[in-house]
């Protein structure tokens, strides 16, 4: 399992004790994880590193796409993917838990009030959807806020620092990646041109293709051994 949790902080802890420089790579291949995690891991790497750039040779996914957001350039080329970071909610059923897109609640939440509100008659057909989901609502804005504000506040602090409208640009980055809307799906892949057209900080590996090689080789040979 390579999802990013709480043990993964004891592993980045160990490889970066004793370096002596203030320049980090982080060879990336994750599904996600925890924000929560993701932020301590941010702020470890922080703590220690003032450059920090992330490569990423397949696939960052969710929470590890917000990791790579908080670097100061990412490395790609046409075989690497990043992907939303809209967060998914683990919902309780009798038949057994699910995850939900956040924002997917949040929608139909905001679509039951406002049909409600047109028509109250319309109360005892959403009234079982609302016992089961709204309690999940306001979980759901918070997560969706957190995504949000982590990825912003990284990118402003270190991709962007000192740019004037580094503010600006976090923001438009960060919403594009946390829109559910416009993805369609948490697990749809977001390809390096789409990358580089939000205006991300990306190092196209395919410009220097012995680099490109040597990191594909050893993608291949941690995946594979």
């Amino acid at each position: 399992p390579n999802s990013i949790e709480e043990r993964d902080l004891i592993g980045f802890s160990d490889l970066i004790d004793g370096a002596t420089t203030n320049k980090l790579d982080v060879l990336v291949h994750s599904p996600g994880g925890s924000a929560e995690v993701t932020e301590q891991i941010v702020d470890l790497l922080r703590s220690k590193f003032d450059d920090i750039r992330f490569i990423v040779p397949h696939m960052a996914m969710s929470a590890a796409t917000m990791l790579c957001l908080s670097g100061n350039a990412i490395l790609m080329d046409e075989r690497s993917a990043l992907g939303p970071i809209d967060p998914q909610i683990r919902i309780p059923l009798p038949t057994g838990e699910v995850w939900l897109p956040a924002q997917v609640i949040i929608d139909e939440f905001e679509r039951a009030q406002r049909t409600i509100a047109d028509n109250p008659s319309m109360l005892p057909i959403y009234l079982p959807w609302l016992s089961q989901f709204g309690p999940y609502v306001q979980i759901c804005r918070n997560a969706l806020d957190l995504s949000k504000e982590l990825v912003q506040n990284w990118m402003r602090e270190f991709m962007f620092a000192g740019e004037t409208d580094a503010a600006d640009k976090a923001q438009r980055i960060a919403n594009y990646f946390a829109d559910h809307n416009l993805h369609k799906s948490h697990a749809r892949t977001i390809r390096i041109n789409q990358v580089i057209a939000q205006g991300v900080k990306v190092l196209d590996m395919r410009q220097d293709q012995k680099l490109r090689d040597l990191v594909w080789r050893l993608y291949c040979a941690i995946d594979l051994l």
